[in-house]
């Protein structure tokens, strides 16, 4: 009897990068957001909605126009030509390859980011650059397009190296770096009405025992700093102490003099950067009504967490900077923001040895001149620059929406017993790994015209359950296909 070889990490990150597959699977948020996302005209707020069967409600009385005002409208609403069809221009200031998240961010920063000609929302402050942006597929269907929507930093997981590496006073910056970049995205969207199913809330990391499948079947799961809980709460505390001693000014920055006590004590207090909460096992599975399997519950951290559709978050941005520009706000002065789908970059090449400049052909011969090029290509980075293969490694992971209908409990649904708090997400940390659950209550159309309560549960993880603990999904590039292993 034959059995499989388990690849090593570093045959993985050898595989070479290839161009992204055409014809990838497509995800909960591209082809069911109606049925599985929240309404269009959802506005970025803390959770303090009406119950999602009332809020449908309200939205059907709100007039057309409200629902397409300001990032309402993703960017092919305000991009009235098929970019697979028009031609490339021979030339930009810069070129953007991509259109997840880091492709946008680049965008949204060179049209609108500090330090640019003109101040505050619908005033852009580009200094005349023509930009483009290539996509080898459709706009945000690459990782970013497929992603769970888990906003959360859980900083007290890295505090502790981040300190050991740059010392207390960086490692107190990078959380608060980590924080607020969830606190800004919310902020992006609701100020300019992107509609992307966002909350700001809680998540609640429940820490189980290993068991002989984790590869750490020895029975010391229990001893004092071996599990996982362990490690969180001296985590936790080690973050709390370096917060302390920045404030004083101890250790090896002057603390955050510019900053006033009514400031710092807000971090502390429920949904700020250093809000905490510890429950031991038996208060965590009455609190969170956890029913333990194979592994043993050990405790809950509960901390500031969130959720977004970072695929109609990035399609809102898109959509706002390519109408700011047509409508003059934009202000990138006579240089113009477009979008190019199905423009698989196959070579950037600098203009001559020590050139001013780079040349960016695609698989389809066209070829496009630019001072300035961006890759915001994730694992496919290595293909364009072969000095990134194995630096940047691709990593598939797996990601699933499951739905639960109450009240129907038939063939093809389970009844939920029990709906989790739509403002609450979960983590399930065990020796060597994770998953994740974000609840997404909705409403189910039927085809009466009336509307059943639905819960949907964003579910991710399962990435040790491949062969080699996840190992064979390093250096994976096929997104079209579903591994059942994970």
């Amino acid at each position: 009897m034959s059995t499989m070889k388990i690849p090593t990490m570093k045959e993985r990150a050898d595989v070479k990068v290839t161009l992204p597959v055409q014809g990838a699977l497509r995800s909960f948020w591209m082809d069911d957001y109606k049925s599985g996302g929240a309404p269009e005209n959802d506005k970025i707020q803390k959770q303090t909605s009406p119950t999602t069967a009332e809020q449908n409600e309200q939205d059907k009385t709100e007039g057309e126009d409200e629902k397409k005002e300001d990032g309402e409208k993703d960017w092919k609403e305000n991009d009235k030509e098929t970019r697979e069809e028009k031609p490339l221009p021979g030339s930009a200031d810069i070129v953007v390859v991509g259109s997840g998240i880091s492709g946008a961010a680049v965008v949204w920063e060179l049209m609108f980011g500090e330090g640019r000609e003109g101040v505050g929302k619908g005033k852009g402050k580009g200094k005349g650059e023509k930009i483009i942006m290539l996509e080898a597929r459709g706009v945000c269907e690459g990782a970013t397009g497929r992603n769970g929507g888990h906003l959360k930093a859980a900083s007290y997981r890295s505090f502790s190296h981040h300190k050991k590496v740059y010392g207390v006073q960086e490692a107190v910056r990078i959380a608060r770096f980590e924080y607020e970049n969830i606190m800004r995205v919310h902020a992006l969207a609701k100020e300019w009405g992107i509609g992307c199913a966002g909350w700001l809330g809680e998540t609640v990391d429940l820490f189980f025992e290993g068991d002989e499948g984790d590869g750490d079947g020895d029975g010391d799961a229990g001893k004092e700093g071996d599990t996982e809980w362990d490690e969180a709460k001296k985590g936790v505390r080690e973050l709390w102490r370096g917060f302390e001693m920045v404030e004083r000014g101890e250790g090896d920055g002057m603390g955050n003099k510019g900053e006033g006590v009514q400031e710092k004590e807000k971090e502390k207090q429920k949904g700020g950067v250093q809000w905490y909460e510890f429950f031991e096992a038996e208060e965590a599975r009455e609190k969170f009504q956890v029913t333990e399997g194979k592994r043993k519950l050990l405790g809950a951290l509960r901390y500031m967490a969130g959720s977004i559709s970072a695929y109609k978050f990035v399609r809102g941005v898109l959509g706002l900077c390519l109408r700011e520009e047509e409508e003059g706000r934009g202000k990138v002065g006579g240089g113009g923001f477009e979008i190019f789908e199905g423009r698989e970059v196959v070579a950037v090449e600098r203009e001559g040895e020590g050139g001013d400049g780079y040349t960016v052909r695609t698989a389809d011969g066209e070829v496009i001149k630019a001072k300035h090029v961006v890759l915001a290509t994730n694992g496919y980075t290595g293909f364009l620059r072969k000095e990134f293969q194995g630096l940047i490694v691709p990593l598939r992971g797996q990601v699933t929406g499951q739905r639960f209908v109450s009240g129907n409990n038939n063939n093809h649904h389970r009844e939920a017993k029990a709906e989790v708090p739509r403002n609450r997400t979960y983590s399930f940390i065990y020796p060597g790994g994770f998953d994740y659950l974000v609840p997404f209550p909705t409403c189910l159309e039927t085809g009466d015209g009336k509307e059943k309560k639905q819960q949907t549960y964003i579910l991710g993880g399962g990435l040790t359950y491949a062969p080699g603990s996840g190992v064979s999904e390093f250096g994976e590039m096929n997104d079209g296909v579903v591994d059942r292993d994970c």
